[in-house]
């Protein structure tokens, strides 16, 4: 292959670099898009622990009016 054809080569796979390189990412051999389900489950779970005692205390304020 000569240097001219390999820096062809090269400057016509640099597109596909980013996609296929995420496509097979994996830690501790789960896939990526596990990952953002795992972290998409905790962040849900972090927010209905910090929320849910607010709406709690804004509903029982609503009852005490009435």
């Amino acid at each position: 292959m000569t240097e001219h054809t390999a820096q062809s080569v090269a400057r016509d796979m640099m597109p596909a670099a980013p996609p296929v390189g995420v496509a097979g990412m994996s830690w501790m051999g789960v896939p990526l898009a596990d990952w953002v389900l795992i972290a998409t489950l905790i962040y849900t779970g972090v927010q209905i622990v910090i929320v849910l005692p607010r709406a709690i205390a804004v509903v029982r304020g609503w009852v005490k009016r009435t």
